[in-house]
């Protein structure tokens, strides 16, 4: 599901749960339901990223844990629901090809890429990456429990512009942008914030541009010169 009809999903399922707590007192919906919302996430993030699963799965086992906390007599073992998910998670990257990305060493270390599409998922440590790619056409990077800094001061714009998603889960993403470029930036992690500074630098809402797309839960993002 795209990013912007799931946007539209949570919220007419949020306006519709405060609707019915209004008429029928008692209920709390919200209250009691918000992380069937988490599962919506995982679900449509497993659905359209079945090759890399965890940041998914994380939402997805997140989800089930804090619904199973907030309604009464709902009990879960969570050991068996994270040892479930890293089953699925498992099965899902045998059974589905994987696409080769560059490897990120961890630790202090930066390493350079010189690829048009950045690809790269960083689990329980550190990376720095710097792009020196002749046309950047964007990509994905993921962080679950650590951090990364992506530097494309090096690197030059495709024409007709790229969309770069950063996911964090329990960690925080540092990108660092050449002064000019036209950007635009959507999104923001749940309970954790995506900070934008700036400097003589063109903020868009549409052509061509470099399309920053953030999102995650208990992370942070900055996006910075």
């Amino acid at each position: 599901m795209p990013t912007r009809y799931l946007i539209g999903l949570v919220l007419l399922l949020l306006g519709l749960g405060f609707l019915l707590d209004q008429f029928y007192p008692g209920l709390y919906l919200v209250e009691r339901f918000w992380p069937a919302l988490l599962i919506l996430a995982g679900l449509n993030e497993l659905l359209r990223s079945p090759r890399n699963p965890w940041w998914g799965l994380i939402l997805l086992v997140v989800g089930v844990l804090i619904l199973a906390r907030t309604l009464a007599g709902f009990i879960v073992n969570p050991w068996i629901v994270i040892g479930a998910a890293l089953l699925i998670g498992i099965g899902l990257r045998l059974l589905i090809p994987q696409r080769r990305t560059a490897p990120v060493r961890m630790g202090g270390e930066t390493v350079v890429r010189s690829d048009d599409q950045l690809n790269q998922s960083v689990s329980f440590g550190g990376a720095k990456i710097r792009s020196i790619s002749r046309s950047f056409r964007g990509g994905r990077v993921s962080v679950a429990f650590g951090g990364a800094e992506i530097d494309l001061r090096e690197a030059n714009l495709s024409p007709d512009g790229a969309e770069l998603r950063l996911d964090a889960v329990f960690g925080g993403i540092e990108l660092r942008l050449p002064v000019g470029w036209p950007v635009q930036v959507t999104g923001a992690p749940a309970l954790g914030a995506a900070e934008v500074h700036l400097q003589n630098t063109e903020l868009v809402t549409d052509g061509a541009a470099l399309r920053v797309i953030c999102s995650g839960i208990f992370s942070g993002i900055e996006i910075k010169n």
